[in-house]
């Protein structure tokens, strides 16, 4: 089934799910497109990664991730069906972070200090690269429902 708004719209409330909580610990991943340019709740501007899981680590509940898997009907979601956001403030003071994740998580060089990149430049090279991220959870501030965060991420290996 197509996921445009109006197909959305006019599927049965029985095939509403909400997205998957997965367990708390540390996960293979991989970056399947550029990163989008959003504002927080406060105006800030920010990059929000999409990051596809490929496998958990050792850390990882697998009684936790099988029972996050298996829909209503009993079958099993494949693991690359789940998604988690990580968000980077994109101002002067917080720049850094961008950058360690780009160099020290995903490989991605910098360049040499005759002729640096961008972090623009930098961010062009992200498609396809694989790191660990760790995921936590934490309350949405209405308190209604949880979200998968990751709180830190680290290089693949």
């Amino acid at each position: 089934m197509s996921n445009s708004f109006e197909s959305i719209l006019d599927r049965p409330v029985t095939e509403i799910d909400r997205p998957t909580l997965i367990p708390v610990g540390t996960y293979a991943c991989i970056i399947k497109n550029q990163p989008e340019e959003d504002k927080t709740r406060t105006g800030t501007d920010m990059l929000r990664f999409v990051f596809w899981i490929t496998a958990p680590t050792e850390d990882v509940s697998e009684d936790d991730l099988r029972a996050a898997l298996t829909r209503e009907d009993g079958s099993l979601k494949s693991l690359q069906e789940i998604s988690v956001r990580h968000q980077f403030w994109t101002t002067p003071s917080a720049a850094y972070r961008l950058f360690d994740f780009l160099s020290d998580d995903l490989g991605i060089d910098g360049g040499s200090k005759k002729n640096p990149k961008s972090l623009r430049d930098m961010l062009m090279e992200v498609i396809g690269k694989e790191f660990l991220a760790h995921v936590v959870h934490n309350p949405s501030q209405d308190g209604k429902t949880t979200w998968a965060n990751v709180d830190r991420t680290m290089p693949l290996g």
